[in-house]
């Protein structure tokens, strides 16, 4: 049970999302503070930050070279901040980014990049500890490396971008709940404070794709499948994002 899709993997990943603390972190003043520096004043923190361990010598773990933007869409101006929580040292699946390669466009729709063949200049990594934190644009490729200590490696890695930007509504929406998925009214039901539910029905978000995109989709879909997926984004978007979309 080392990585996901393992059912008791996910089990831990789910009630690891659950925790309140884990969302208030990436809602920390010097956190945000300092992301508003990059992005400007209008801030959307993305609400699903990710709390990964990672096994010593699980290769099935390993996230291979890849840009953030593939997988999360919207604006390539949104940025990742990954955080271990724990002192991080060479072996333990450490980080590494290609340096500037945030410069050569999106260089892999779906999936992992070869890293033979990304464009940019050298990879960097090496120990990074706790308290600290790497930002990179969701453009830059990077990849994790394979443990081969014997301890757990524990780090936060959650995405930020101005609303004046586009965001893609599957960061906000749990369209697989039907399959026994997240839904954000179990994440919430365990929390003491309210601030921070649903904090982004008061932003004016930018979708994309957009609502009537979504409906066109559901309408040329060539599954029912596909159309129920399509169907069960719009109902979400329009019951847990509500009506400050444009």
């Amino acid at each position: 049970a080392c990585f996901d899709p393992d059912p008791k993997y996910k089990q831990a990943a789910n009630r690891a999302f659950r925790l309140e603390r884990l969302h208030a972190l990436t809602h920390h003043p010097v956190l945000t503070d300092v992301m508003k520096r990059l992005v400007g004043p209008h801030l959307l923190v993305h609400p699903k930050p990710i709390a990964r361990t990672i096994f010593p010598n699980c290769e099935g773990a390993l996230l291979h070279a890849h840009q953030d933007n593939s997988g999360i869409g919207g604006s390539p101006e949104s940025y990742t901040a990954w955080m271990p929580l724990h002192d991080c040292l060479q072996g333990q699946g450490t980080l590494e980014i290609k340096e500037m390669s945030h410069l050569f466009g999106l260089q892999c729709a779906d999936g992992y990049i070869s890293p033979e063949t990304a464009q940019g200049g050298d990879w960097v990594g090496g120990r990074i500890n706790a308290g600290d934190v790497a930002i990179f644009q969701s453009l830059t490729v990077h990849r994790s490396t394979l443990s081969t200590s014997n301890q757990l490696r524990y780090s936060v890695d959650c995405r930020f971008q101005s609303y004046d930007e586009a965001v893609s509504p599957l960061e906000i929406v749990f369209p697989n709940r039907a399959k026994g998925g997240r839904t954000w009214e179990a994440t919430y039901a365990d929390w003491k404070h309210d601030d921070l539910k649903y904090y982004w029905r008061d932003l004016p978000l930018r979708l994309k794709p957009s609502v009537a995109e979504l409906a066109a989709q559901a309408e040329k879909a060539d599954s029912p499948e596909k159309r129920r997926r399509y169907t069960t984004i719009v109902e979400l978007i329009e019951r847990e994002i509500l009506m400050l979309v444009h």
